[in-house]
Formats: structure tokens, C-alpha cells, sequence
């Protein structure tokens, strides 16, 4: 009767994990400033454009819970400011062979009803005497307290430390439907006031539905019911052994 009570119990858990992974996801689909949150694993393709900012910085995916963030991925780092440090004001910074940053792409799964968002981590040469206004600049606008610093859908500005004219148009696109440009601002040196160009940092993304996750199949099943088994007869040998003693 034990043995049959393991093994139910083995089938049980079998059959709970197999009702786990098959159960929808409740969350639905967010790309933009509130956040970044998919109803089933997605995969997301990332491009590198270029840089066009005086900081050297890199860009994370990080998990959010409430006000707080966990960096879980490094999409794109540049390794230096720019291609050519010694030819200010170009702060052009590329991809690839001669650029500032190494890979050109990046992919990362998002997990079902996870809450993500996009950081951009940025520091300055002239560290601590004048850097960045705010080191990290989220893709999650209440993360900025309150105030916006990505574009969803849009190449930011076409001249330096002009002002965007209307960043609220673009707060969400859809990864799905094709490619989607990102455009980020920088914040500026502390010393400094923001312009709000939004044209500091240029990634692209497009989305596609992960693989489904495995589901158990009857011979893990029949093994989870093995490993039940084992583990009721090295219980009765236990017992088996203190009675000789």
C-alpha cells in the first residue's frame, strides 16, 4: 500500500508539472514606457544602430519588481565613448570591427508575466567632478520618476539638443508586427542642461513566440515514478536495518 501511495504521489507531481506548464499565462502584452511584459515567453532580437553621446554606456535588460530593478542580461556595451575619442564633438560610436561596441546584435527570451525593462547605464571620464546627471536612464518611465526617456517607434531627433517635439506619441509599439526603433536620452552631464533630442542611443527590436517549453513525456513520468519507488524501498531498508540492531 506504501509503494502504490509513493508512486501516486510521483504521478501526481507528474501530472501538476504537466498542468503548470500548460496553463495561460494572465498577463498581457507590453512594449513601451510602462514597462516591458509578454503573456507567453518571447524572444527578442536586438540591433545595435549607433551612439551619438559623450557618456561610454551599456545597455541592460532587467527585471523590475515595483520600484526596483535586477540587471538579468547585458544587450550592448561600448567598450570606449566613441570610434575616435581623439576627434571631439564626433561622438559617433558604431558596432563591429573598429567600433565601440563588439556585437552588432543581441537576443534575450522574456519570460511569460515577467516584468522587464530596458536600462541604460552611463559614466563619464570626468567621474566624480562632472558626470551624468543620472547614471542609469530606464525604458520605464515611472522608473525615471515619471518622466520619459525612450522612444517606442521613432529615431528621436534629427538635430543635436533640439528638443523632440512630441515624445508622447510614442510610448508603445508592437515587437510583433516588424522592426521597432528605440531611441534613448542620455540625460546629459550634471553641469548641463537636458535637451530631451532623444537621439543619444539607437537599438531596433522585433518579437517572436518562443518555443514551447517541454512537457514531461511518459518516460519521465516513468521516471519520476522510478525515483518514488527507490526511495520507498531505501526507506524499508532503513527500517529493516534499526530492527536488527
Amino acid at each position: 500500500m506504501k509503494l502504490a501511495r509513493c508512486l501516486l504521489t510521483a504521478a501526481a507531481a507528474t501530472a501538476a508539472l504537466q498542468g503548470m506548464t500548460s496553463m495561460p499565462a494572465q498577463a498581457a502584452n507590453i512594449f513601451g514606457t510602462s514597462g516591458i511584459q509578454f503573456d507567453a515567453d518571447t524572444i527578442v532580437d536586438f540591433g545595435f544602430a549607433f551612439s551619438n553621446n559623450q557618456f561610454r554606456s551599456t545597455l541592460y535588460v532587467a527585471e523590475q519588481q515595483g520600484a526596483s530593478t535586477t540587471r538579468v542580461a547585458t544587450l550592448f556595451e561600448e567598450t570606449r565613448r566613441s570610434n575616435n575619442e581623439t576627434t571631439p564633438p564626433n561622438w559617433l560610436a558604431t558596432c563591429g570591427a573598429g567600433g565601440a561596441v563588439a556585437n552588432c546584435s543581441s537576443q534575450f527570451t522574456f519570460r511569460a508575466g515577467v516584468l522587464y525593462t530596458l536600462e541604460l547605464f552611463s559614466v563619464a571620464l570626468e567621474e566624480p567632478v562632472n558626470g551624468p546627471r543620472v547614471p542609469s536612464m530606464f525604458s520605464t518611465s515611472a522608473l525615471n520618476g515619471g518622466t520619459q526617456r525612450v522612444l517606442f517607434g521613432s529615431l528621436g531627433s534629427a538635430g543635436e539638443g533640439v528638443p523632440f517635439p512630441d515624445p508622447g506619441n510614442f510610448t508603445s509599439a508592437n515587437p510583433f508586427a516588424g522592426i521597432v526603433a528605440l531611441a534613448f536620452e542620455d540625460g546629459a552631464y550634471r553641469t548641463e542642461p537636458e535637451d530631451f533630442d532623444f537621439n543619444d542611443f539607437y537599438v531596433f527590436a522585433s518579437a517572436t513566440l518562443a518555443p514551447a517549453r517541454p512537457v514531461p513525456t511518459p518516460s519521465v513520468m516513468g521516471g519520476l515514478m522510478l525515483v518514488g519507488a527507490i526511495a520507498y524501498f531505501n526507506h524499508r531498508r532503513q527500517i529493516a536495518q534499526k530492527q536488527k540492531i
